[in-house]
């Protein structure tokens, strides 16, 4: 696995469990680890995107994989989310190097539900569902910011 997914999913767990900022945690580490530091940016970046698509992330890994995150280690989530954004945005990331790293975090996926992750659309995966659900996962808000702006707004302009 390339230290830089490893970092970013590092990072991306502390945020999660522990409950601390995006930029607190990153401070953290490098403050730990500073002979990393020439890969701050890059670890912004992927961790930042990452978590502004993470809800759009779990719905692809539990619609086209078949993999119910909540139920996964939080580090191996991370990693799942990572390699799945690098998948569909980052086109350059070759299957075969998205399966290595997924394979030395212990998550087994076969290739060609990996490749239907480049062309899944968010249409595809948000069809049949509430108007609330959709906007959740099309926006990766979490739903009960939905519901709490629903309130306040009818659900066409929070969308």
């Amino acid at each position: 696995m390339t230290l830089i997914e490893r970092v970013a999913a590092r990072i991306l767990t502390r945020v999660e469990v522990d409950n601390v900022s995006l930029k607190g945690a990153i401070e953290d580490f490098f403050n730990e680890k500073p002979e990393l530091r020439n890969l701050r940016d890059v670890i912004l970046a992927l961790t930042t995107s990452t978590l502004r698509k993470y809800i759009f992330l779990d719905e692809i890994a539990k619609s086209v994989l078949g993999i119910d995150v909540s139920k996964i280690q939080p580090y191996k989530r991370n990693i799942l989310r990572i390699v799945l954004y690098e998948v569909k945005y980052r086109r350059f990331i070759t299957a075969s190097r998205a399966m290595r790293v997924l394979r030395k975090s212990g998550l087994n996926i076969n290739l060609q539900d990996l490749e239907k992750v480049r062309s899944v659309d968010v249409h595809d995966i948000i069809k049949g569902r509430s108007l609330k659900e959709r906007i959740s996962i099309k926006y990766s808000f979490p739903k009960w910011i939905i519901e709490k702006l629903s309130k306040k707004w009818p659900l066409n302009f929070i969308e």
